[in-house]
């Protein structure tokens, strides 16, 4: 248990609108996530963070890898820039999508913050992913997201606040300008009530023999169960993506 002693660990992913309508708030949303980090490094929770960008397309930065280095993770703050890309609507969805696929450390609470001023392409020639669908893959991945948006803005209100809504514990979302510090209290939280049951072989030979595993948990007398199965040795199964079964 976290209270306990255990360490809480997050991989956050920053989700970030660079249009070109996002130049009255790019300074704002530099100092709120450089505010972010500085609380984050404060805490207890045991923290990596990575970084997609997106206009009416996606870039997914430093090959999906998420920074440890505090001077590293600043550094790409400061270098956040607005510009191109139209004025709206932009691509948001798909970035969180493709925010679930960063290469997150075995266990790690998946954390994404979505900075954007404009709605979202939804299910159009930008993109194939709608809220719905979207708000499935965000669940299947476990995935915590905390939107930060114009929240004056009914159409963003109606794209956005169901996904706060069915991702994080309390449906959490900001205003674009708004200082988003409570986040943090809210992964901690959320963490805290969270356990991670690990499992490791008593024999570690490759030996191409189906393994049968079952994992049994009991707190304060209920009881669950999980089973699986695996080949120590096999070659992994590959699941594509719609995207990918399309090309």
């Amino acid at each position: 248990p976290s209270e306990s002693g255990g360490v809480r660990v997050a991989d956050i992913v920053f989700v970030l609108d660079v249009t070109g309508s996002m130049s009255d708030e790019i300074a704002s949303v530099r100092t709120n996530m450089a505010s972010f980090v500085n609380t984050l490094a404060a805490s207890s929770i045991d923290y990596r963070i990575g970084f997609v960008r997106f206009w009416d397309t996606v870039e997914v930065m430093n090959d999906g890898n998420l920074y440890s280095n505090y001077s590293q993770i600043m550094a790409t703050i400061n270098s956040f820039t607005a510009g191109g890309g139209g004025d709206g609507p932009e691509n948001p969805l798909e970035a969180m999508v493709e925010a679930t696929r960063m290469n997150f450390r075995p266990g790690a609470h998946r954390v994404q913050i979505m900075l954007t001023d404009a709605n979202a392409h939804e299910s159009d020639w930008a993109t194939p992913w709608t809220v719905a669908t979207t708000i499935a893959q965000l669940q299947a991945t476990g995935s915590l997201v905390y939107p930060v948006f114009n929240t004056g803005s009914s159409a963003q209100l109606l794209q956005y606040v169901p996904i706060a809504q069915a991702t994080n514990p309390d449906g959490d979302y900001y205003h674009i300008y708004n200082n988003f510090n409570g986040i943090i209290t809210s992964i901690q939280e959320s963490i805290a009530l969270t356990y991670i049951v690990r499992y490791r072989t008593t024999n570690g030979v490759l030996d191409g023999t189906e393994r049968q595993v079952r994992v049994a948990v009991d707190v304060f007398g209920d009881l669950q169960q999980a089973t699986g199965s695996y080949i120590p040795g096999s070659a992994p199964v590959i699941l594509r993506t719609e995207e990918t079964i399309a090309l």
